[in-house]
């Protein structure tokens, strides 16, 4: 038969497992939080270097498709004139 201390210790021993389990819960969830921060905080730097190398390969290719029409508008030229050349200097 339990004694009244029996069910008072018994209950005591429920409350610690419960309150340790909580504890646990609480740390894993604080755990959680903490991991998703850190994962925003990366995210947003990862962010910030991708927005970098597409400004940085952006530039690149701006300079690229300049230089392109150049060289295009260079030929051009040189057709035009070489035409021209060759029209008013017919071979017999």
């Amino acid at each position: 038969m339990k004694t009244k201390m029996d069910v008072v210790e018994s209950g005591l021993k429920e409350v610690n497992k419960r309150n340790l389990l909580n504890d646990r819960r609480f740390d894993s969830l604080e755990i959680t939080m903490e991991n998703e921060s850190f994962k925003k905080s990366v995210g947003a730097e990862y962010g910030k270097i991708l927005d970098e190398k597409r400004e940085t390969r952006l530039v690149e290719m701006e300079s690229k498709i300049i230089s392109l029409e150049a060289t295009v508008n260079a030929i051009k030229e040189f057709l035009i004139a070489r035409s021209t050349t060759a029209s008013r200097f017919p071979k017999k």
